[in-house]
């Protein structure tokens, strides 16, 4: 797929949120994996590299896989110590490795690395590892706009890509349900899959932002759950003490629409 389809369901979303009052993005993601030649043990060598930006910093991302014993993982791992990344993860079949970026400036210069990252690593540049940033940033959109263009003008063939758009609320209960607050977090995701497609789902979570399993009481668990079945959405147990659900829509116009209607609906509810 040309790099201008891939990217046409970002581009989408952009637009579709950013006039919608309180929605801003949150996350978004470009990967994608090379294969390389065959080992001496028949093994292909792959790498799989990711580009992330998030409210909370961006960051360039390199999976190396293969056993720990293999000479290709080591050397390549070696390779981008070299080159400023840190360890982050290992198991027995994989690698990941992460350098943090500060501001566009590194962003261009880094997504210029990745796309030349095939070629061989005596090459790559000696450079310290950068720091994480001490406090989230506040971005704009015109910074994700200008965040998503790099990403597309890197000439990188991305396999996948996702962005994450929401809105998120404090909401103080009667001091005689639950004298602390919860936090409503009403999201999308939309996601362009090399093997799976295009994606996009509303989500709704409901939770303690303190971490705890603290349980949403049962008054406000049957409000959130009438507007929900309403709309159509599909709830999710599987987390505790957390209310989620979930909702397959047709296309980011919609998403918008709706992700500020159901937004609406339970603040309302709850504050009732």
């Amino acid at each position: 797929m040309q790099i201008a389809a891939k990217f046409s369901l970002i581009d989408e979303m952009l637009a579709a949120f950013q006039h919608v009052e309180g929605f801003e993005p949150s996350s978004f993601v470009a990967s994608t994996l090379s294969h390389g030649t065959s080992s001496s043990g028949g093994r292909r060598e792959q790498l799989r590299r990711s580009f992330r930006c998030e409210t909370k910093g961006s960051v360039s991302l390199v999976q190396v896989f293969g056993g720990p014993r293999l000479s290709w993982r080591r050397h390549t791992v070696a390779k981008l110590l070299e080159a400023g990344y840190e360890p982050w993860l290992s198991s027995r079949d994989q690698a990941l490795c992460r350098r943090w970026l500060s501001g566009l400036k590194q962003q261009i210069s880094e997504l210029r690395f990745l796309r030349e990252l095939a070629g061989a690593p005596e090459r790559w540049p000696k450079r310290a590892v950068s720091r994480h940033p001490m406090r989230p940033t506040r971005r704009t959109w015109c910074d994700w706009h200008a965040t998503v263009e790099a990403a597309r003008a890197a000439e990188i063939a991305w396999d996948d890509c996702a962005i994450n758009v929401g809105r998120r609320a404090e909401l103080a209960l009667p001091a005689s349900v639950d004298p602390r607050p919860f936090r409503l977090f009403v999201g999308a995701l939309g996601m362009d899959d090399a093997e799976t497609g295009r994606s996009l789902e509303l989500y709704v979570r409901l939770f303690d932002p303190s971490g705890s399993a603290r349980r949403v009481p049962g008054t406000v668990v049957t409000a959130v759950v009438d507007e929900l079945r309403r709309g159509g959405y599909r709830r999710d147990r599987g987390i505790p003490g957390q209310l989620s659900a979930t909702k397959r829509v047709p296309n980011a116009t919609f998403a918008a629409r709706e992700g500020a209607r159901i937004y609406e609906r339970i603040t309302t509810r709850i504050r009732a």
